[in-house]
């Protein structure tokens, strides 16, 4: 069942009566043999269900090259016969001009295929733009992979909540896993009407501990931005952001070491950082220097007041941070059962405190809805 002599073979020539005579007097010889040699080295190799598989394409190639040139492409008998580089653009011309005659005989076709696919390409460039907005996207930190939120938990009602500065200061001592933590005051708390001469603003406001540019890696784009010796030196500053900057100032140079009033206490802004950090929140456009070590020599440990910010230590993972946190948190409820009794530590990478938990897996599903949705569009129009 190879060669000439195939019974595949002989089928093929009768489906080759579908083909105009002027192809089947050019190309006749040419494709049967092409057929034969085909056969013969599949069978060989996968034996007859493969040959039968490799003849049905064939097949269904012959019937689909017949339709094409049955009546249905203009410039088939042209390019079969050979042209020169000249007609090229001419027969690209009238291949147009054939698709659009095709698809004006069908404008519901058209129609629906055109709807279907513009979803599909739409749906999935948009969806792909947030995905890698939000989650592809590296944070604008330092080392992203190595940042992370640390809140306090209520283990009897599951409650998160804030921490103290005694607690946060412990973990980082005791934990080799970490190498640095910032504290943020409540974002939710944070603010204020802000004012410098012209119209009070009423802006959010973050309130930072003087490491927190330093452990995100931020850099100022005009100044400077906190150091560990202000907290002494001069606590009273501000870091305004590049929005607030042209804003309000128009990227006035002259801003940095100007005085602004924060809740009707004078401020002296010192620095501008880039917008977009999401830290405290999206909308922040001032950093105020915070100081959260108690002025009165008392212990605030039960406080709830801050987000904690951590930087794991080179090498360590998330889970190793959180188990190694978890162990000094019993430690410190067992120290101090009167602030620390029942509460343990939730530590989760930054970026998904940020995004949330089910955002990725929303955006993941939206994507793969829309790429489905563009496939069977696809699909149908290549049909």
């Amino acid at each position: 069942m190879s060669g000439e002599r195939s019974p595949f073979v002989t089928l093929f020539r009768w489906g080759l009566r579908l083909l105009p005579r002027w192809f089947r007097d050019r190309f006749e010889d040419d494709m049967v043999a092409d057929l034969a040699t085909g056969l013969a080295s599949v069978r060989t190799e996968r034996g007859r269900l493969g040959a039968l598989g490799y003849a049905l394409r064939a097949y269904l190639d012959l019937v689909g090259e017949a339709w094409a040139l049955r009546g249905h492409a203009p410039a088939a008998r042209n390019a079969s016969a050979g042209i020169s580089p000249q007609s090229r653009g001419r027969l690209w011309i009238d291949d147009l001009r054939f698709a659009f005659r095709s698809l004006r005989r069908a404008p519901g076709w058209t129609g629906a295929s055109l709807v279907i696919l513009t979803l599909g390409i739409g749906g999935t460039a948009s969806v792909f733009t947030v995905l890698n907005a939000v989650l592809i996207r590296p944070l604008p930190f330092d080392d992203p992979e190595r940042l992370v939120s640390i809140w306090s938990v209520n283990t009897a009602q599951e409650l998160t909540d804030g921490s103290s500065w005694e607690n946060a200061r412990d973990w980082v001592d005791r934990a080799h896993s970490l190498d640095d933590v910032a504290l943020i005051f409540r974002p939710e708390f944070t603010n204020a009407t802000v004012g410098d001469g012209g119209d009070p603003q009423r802006l959010q406001i973050g309130l930072v501990t003087a490491n927190f540019f330093e452990l995100l890696g931020i850099r100022a784009i005009a100044g400077r931005v906190f150091r560990s010796a202000d907290r002494d030196e001069d606590p009273r500053i501000a870091v305004i952001t590049t929005g607030l900057w042209a804003e309000r100032y128009g990227n006035d140079p002259a801003v940095i070491g100007s005085t602004i009033t924060i809740a009707g206490g004078e401020t002296r802004v010192v620095g501008v950082v880039p917008s977009g950090m999401a830290i405290p929140r999206k909308d922040t456009q001032v950093f105020e220097l915070l100081d959260p070590r108690p002025t009165d020599g008392r212990s605030r440990r039960h406080s709830d007041a801050y987000w904690v910010l951590g930087r794991l230590s080179p090498g360590s993972t998330v889970a190793e941070a959180a188990a190694e946190v978890d162990r000094v948190a019993g430690a410190l409820a067992r120290d101090y059962p009167e602030a620390n009794a029942g509460r343990g530590v939730r530590v989760t990478p930054l970026r998904a405190e940020i995004v949330g938990d089910r955002v990725p897996m929303l955006l993941w599903t939206l994507l793969g809805s829309m790429a489905l949705v563009l496939a069977i569009g696809g699909t149908n129009a290549a049909g």
